[in-house]
């Protein structure tokens, strides 16, 4: 194992999270913007993203865990929301997926989206897929962070015609 240098490391940015808030009406963890459900994607040819209400990701840096997966449905699932019927497939660590956060507005910045996109590799296998995110709210009267998830609507991945061995 290589040493543990958080210890050592130099950084920049502030720890401190102020505090995470929402427009009206929404709640952390819903989404701006879904995949495209009833396009079927071919393995290797795109990139699926959905985008949330979010929070800070700096509020809990998730050492040991994730912001976000990539689940693909069990065979004997269709598609349940259960986690039990989705199968990990990747996650933040990957380097087929992107974790994205921005303020979408300069005049509320405490408000934040939290995009998360997916490479979808030549040889993914077919089947149903959602993306689904993993966040910590620090709400501005609460103490501490406050975890919540946030899931995409399934879509479906069929094989790529391109052997992944011989693709360029």
């Amino acid at each position: 194992m290589p040493p543990d240098l958080l210890s050592v490391q130099l950084q920049f940015l502030p720890d401190e999270v102020k505090y995470d808030s929402l427009p009206r009406g929404v709640s952390f963890g819903d989404l701006v913007e879904d995949v495209n459900s009833s396009e079927v994607i071919v393995a290797g040819s795109a990139n699926v993203r959905a985008t949330w209400w979010g929070a800070n990701p700096r509020a809990d840096l998730r050492r040991g865990g994730t912001f976000l997966t990539v689940e693909r449905a069990a065979s004997t699932a269709s598609s349940s929301s259960s986690s039990s019927d989705w199968v990990v497939v990747a996650t933040d660590a990957d380097f087929a997926t992107k974790f994205i956060f921005e303020r979408p507005s300069k005049t509320s910045p405490h408000e934040s989206h939290v995009s998360v996109e997916w490479a979808v590799p030549t040889d993914a296998a077919p089947g149903t897929y959602r993306l689904h995110y993993f966040g910590d709210a620090t709400p501005r009267y609460t103490p501490g962070p406050v975890s919540f998830e946030g899931l995409s609507s399934p879509f479906t991945v069929v094989a790529s015609a391109v052997h992944p061995f011989l693709s360029a």
